[in-house]
């Protein structure tokens, strides 16, 4: 880049990452700042001026827009040529595409997110799990000692439709655990259909 005339020489390479053809496109630092991405304009121009005011080796990465709309995204390194008076009179450097890296680096991100998702899901799931044994561990007494009361109460009583309450409670809770332990993938249930209203029913009485 001849910073005097703003005459920009470019090599193939810099010309197929462009998208354009060197028979009718002569890079000019102005022609070629319309090239990059609206939002990155700003930063591009104090990048140009720091380089032409201070000479010194730069590097950066911003994005650009190619003929056919789609954004690119470039990484560029730079130094100062000077006179024998030290005035700056050129700059020269590299450009480099590194809009697939930058895709997999978001892709990565992506499924470092999801990875660390699972994770959580799973030791939900782990505290689910040992919550519901230890639950199940006492509802196996409640409904132990229920089963015993309801032989030795009086038939037919206020207490024996209590007891009983208390029983088909515990059954119910029973089966709560095992849909939790079955979220947690800690035991052997299987799905399968079932008689929705029968479930509506019960879940009204309980109400």
């Amino acid at each position: 880049w001849d910073v005097t005339t703003g005459k920009v020489e470019w090599s193939e390479e810099v010309y197929r990452i462009f998208g354009l053809n060197p028979s009718e496109f002569q890079p000019q630092i102005d022609s070629i700042m319309s090239y990059f991405h609206p939002d990155d304009q700003h930063q591009n121009e104090e990048i140009m001026q720091a380089a032409i005011m201070n000479g010194e080796q730069y590097s950066y990465e911003t994005r650009i827009l190619l003929p056919d709309n789609s954004v690119h995204n470039l990484y560029s390194i730079s130094e100062g040529i000077f006179d024998k008076r030290g005035n700056l009179t050129h700059m020269t450097g590299i450009v480099q595409d590194v809009t697939e890296l930058r895709q997999v680096e978001e892709e990565k991100k992506l499924l470092q997110s999801q990875l660390i998702q699972s994770q959580k899901l799973e030791s939900i799931g782990n505290l689910a799990g040992g919550i519901a044994h230890d639950f199940n561990n006492i509802l196996s007494s409640v409904i132990g000692f229920t089963e015993l009361a309801l032989d030795e109460v009086e038939k037919e009583t206020t207490i024996e439709d209590s007891l009983q309450e208390v029983y088909a409670a515990g059954k119910r809770a029973k089966d709560l655990v095992k849909q939790i332990l079955a979220f947690a993938r800690q035991s052997d249930e299987k799905l399968k259909p079932i008689q929705v209203d029968l479930i509506v029913k019960e879940v009204l009485q309980f109400i």
